[in-house]
């Protein structure tokens, strides 16, 4: 036993998206479509927050019930569920909290607006998971190199 030596641990490195494939990510979703509103309003809070995709995918909307809503905001405030279900408070910022404000606009006038998830899907597809989030942020920034795991932060 005194010859054993203990494993060799590395420690794994998360990997992040450079500031340029972020600002590639920003330029990939101009319009005015249901899509391109939803599209812009999931990377501005992605990039401005740095949750999870599940957390991301889990998020809630009731415009009229404030109480059953994550969104708030005039507080620029999102409320997302972690692992174990943890709630935790995330701020968003200006241009973050103005694409989300304008995805809602149009999110009330779409065919299932009455469904508490926020990133609703579009021909009557059912609302986006987190992995159909990674595929619209994988697709968005074409020929840019991309990796499961990457968060929005600078390398």
């Amino acid at each position: 036993m005194a010859r054993l030596r203990p494993p060799a641990v590395r420690e794994k490195l998360v990997p992040v998206f450079t500031s340029g494939e972020l600002s590639a990510l920003e330029r990939a979703c101009p319009g005015r479509t249901f899509a391109q509103r939803r599209d812009c309003a999931i990377i501005a809070v992605f990039t401005a927050t740095g949750i999870r995709l599940s957390e991301l995918a889990g998020i809630r909307c009731d415009p009229d019930d404030p109480l059953r809503s994550d969104v708030d905001l005039w507080r620029r405030e999102i409320t997302v569920r972690g692992k174990g279900g943890q709630a935790r408070t995330v701020k968003i910022g200006h241009d973050a909290a103005r694409s989300l404000d304008r995805y809602i606009r149009v999110r009330e006038r779409h065919a299932q607006a009455c469904r508490p998830q926020l990133w609703l899907g579009v021909n009557n597809r059912p609302p986006m998971t987190a992995n159909g989030i990674y595929q619209m942020i994988s697709g968005s920034a074409n020929g840019m190199p991309r990796h499961a795991g990457r968060s929005c932060g600078s390398a």
